[in-house]
């Protein structure tokens, strides 16, 4: 019996997949939206009711060691972080963070059986239709306030930061292409249309960086044929006639000078975290500590703009150890299977590794953007292909 579909020869309809399938869509385009999380919720508990009466699928489950030792890895990860309340300002926010950690390792659990499923290219279309309709709407909406680098309008249902914003559609784009691969469908032309040039338009170098390099290392680099130069000099001249003629080219030159400053600014809140780190480094701050000062060049800061530096900060050399464990394993996975073939998923995991760098927002709360930017791409790197899926045998 497969897991998701299958029973004997028939196909079946499995309530759980559906369901979750429809929160996948939906927390592309409504992020957060206490609806669409009710989705989640209900999908978590047809979920555990469909490996109660179902002896072979929770069989399936339990016998695949790579799924497995991933979820052990994440829940020891969350349960740390979450019992690190005790010793912050708000040790009663223990409940909630562990309740949010729930969530998570159950999201991580059927974003990887449903990816390993038949089904998954139909889910991984519903994601990208997600993705393409909130991005249009942007435009439409929001292009001048995204030129501008300002965030989104409150009635905007998705993420109002524009490098969020930038980072999913790198996510989008990367699936498209995947996709396409393994489809050839020409449907998906359009969409990696719409996500490079939201990307362009956001002018955030750290997402366009992240996802050039996860793009490289995760599918290899090319050889040097003459037909890849020619590909190659060809953007590179493309791409300096449009930085010097357009004034998307303007604003672009603009953003490169003003990165040399911020990553100043960066420094200086790096080294005030780690400052902090020193004096709590083996437990840390606890997950409810926020940095609270105000830097040379006069702004307030709250956020560390790392992750690990975060993770320091909060967890301390437990919690960065743990939090480099979470990664390091998915990622091995995903560079295990890019060498038969399936990049798409090392080049998430390096992606999302990359983009958090300089992102300091922590990753354990109900569902938001960072569900998307750091959570399903562990939940892919730990999915196989429905023909080597121990979940989707029979």
């Amino acid at each position: 019996m497969g897991m998701i579909s299958f029973s004997d020869s028939k196909r079946m309809f499995i309530p759980y997949a559906f369901i979750f399938t429809g929160f996948l869509f939906f927390n592309t385009i409504f992020n957060g939206s206490t609806k669409t999380n009710n989705l989640l919720h209900l999908s978590i508990l047809l979920f555990i009711f469909h490996l109660i009466v179902n002896k072979k699928p929770f069989y399936a489950l339990m016998t695949n060691s790579v799924l497995i030792r991933g979820l052990l890895i994440v829940a020891v990860f969350l349960f740390y972080f979450s019992l690190s309340n005790l010793w912050s300002e708000k040790p009663g926010n223990i409940t909630a963070t562990l309740t949010h950690s729930l969530y998570i390792l159950f999201y991580i659990t059927m974003t990887a059986v449903i990816l390993s499923s038949p089904d998954r290219k139909v889910t991984l279309g519903l994601i990208i239709l997600g993705f393409s309709a909130v991005f249009t709407w942007l435009l439409v909406s929001n292009f001048q306030v995204v030129l501008n680098r300002g965030p989104v309008t409150n009635h905007n249902p998705t993420a109002e930061n524009v490098i969020d914003l930038s980072g999913l559609a790198c996510i989008a784009l990367i699936l498209s292409i995947s996709l396409y691969q393994e489809t050839k469908n020409k449907l998906l032309f359009p969409c990696m249309m719409l996500f490079i040039f939201f990307i362009l338009l956001t002018q955030s170098r750290g997402p366009f960086l992240s996802l050039i390099i996860a793009i490289f290392i995760g599918k290899g680099l090319p050889g040097l044929t003459r037909k890849n130069i020619t590909i190659s000099l060809a953007i590179i001249i493309s791409s300096a006639i449009f930085i010097e003629t357009t004034t998307l080219g303007t604003l672009i030159q603009l953003r490169a000078e003003e990165a040399y400053t911020q990553s100043f600014l960066r420094f200086s809140i790096w080294k005030h975290s780690l400052e902090l780190f020193s004096h709590h480094y083996i437990i840390g701050n606890g997950f409810g500590y926020q940095l609270n000062f105000i830097n040379y060049s006069g702004e307030h800061i709250h956020t560390t703009h790392s992750l690990y530096i975060g993770a320091l900060l909060k967890g301390g050399i437990i919690g960065g150890g743990l939090l480099l464990s979470l990664l390091v394993y998915p990622l091995n996975i995903a560079l295990k299977n890019s060498k038969h073939g399936d990049h798409c998923g090392a080049i998430l995991m390096i992606f999302s590794m990359l983009f958090y760098t300089t992102q300091g927002m922590f990753i354990i709360g109900n569902p938001q953007e960072f569900w998307y930017l750091f959570w399903f791409p562990i939940g892919y790197a730990l999915s196989s292909s429905p023909d080597k899926s121990v979940i989707g045998r029979r």
